[in-house]
């Protein structure tokens, strides 16, 4: 499919940038873009995809056909990790902002582990997961620290680094005797955020 499908779509449907920007709630300069083809000027990622979906519906084509089939001429999402690597390059404590990036990365990870624990647990109660959040908070509380404990136990206790100090090269400590001790300090090592350069990573997200 090229931008001309849509444009010739609209145009049989007799509908003119105004009215569809006003039918699909899109800013008539996205509305103009899309009609003349100019994708990569869309903002990037899933604003692309979903305005070219309801640009697609209004004027009477697929939008999951429209998507698939221009997708290679949309704008991509921005990958958050090159991001990271960058300010921990950039900063004058490079280790602190890079544990300050797989600190983030490893709790995106538990927050998606938890989530599908979440949904395991719907579907296997058959209660929605807004009515266990709602009412059964604590509870569910203490469920989802087990795999938040468990995840820094095994990975930087047991392992000494957890998938996010992999991702970002964050140096392993000194390979000694595991014992209950080291296991636990290495642990809970890992869950602390205090090398993280907060400000100077908040002043870079705002530049």
């Amino acid at each position: 499919m090229e931008h001309r499908h849509l444009h010739q779509a609209r145009v049989d449907r007799q509908l003119d940038l105004l009215e569809l920007a006003a039918r699909t709630a899109l800013s008539p300069a996205v509305i103009e873009k899309i009609d003349e083809g100019r994708f990569a000027e869309l903002p990037p990622g899933i604003y692309a995809r979903s305005a070219v979906r309801a640009f697609a519906a209004e004027v009477g084509v697929d939008p999951s056909v429209a998507v698939r089939e221009l997708d290679h001429l949309l704008p991509a999402a921005p990958d958050p990790f090159p991001m990271l690597r960058e300010v921990a390059a950039t900063s004058s404590d490079p280790w602190g902002a890079a544990r300050c990036a797989a600190l983030a990365t490893d709790a995106t990870i538990l927050l998606l582990l938890n989530a599908a624990l979440i949904g395991l647990v719907s579907l296997c109660s058959g209660i929605a997961a807004t009515v266990m959040l709602t009412e059964a908070a604590p509870a569910l509380s203490v469920i989802l620290t087990v795999p938040v404990v468990a995840y820094f136990i095994l990975f930087a206790g047991i392992g000494g680094r957890t998938p996010g100090a992999s991702l970002y090269r964050v140096p392993a400590p000194p390979r000694t005797r595991l014992t209950l001790h080291v296991i636990l300090h290495r642990a809970v090592a890992g869950f602390q955020p205090r090398a993280c350069p907060v400000r100077r990573v908040r002043r870079f997200a705002v530049n």
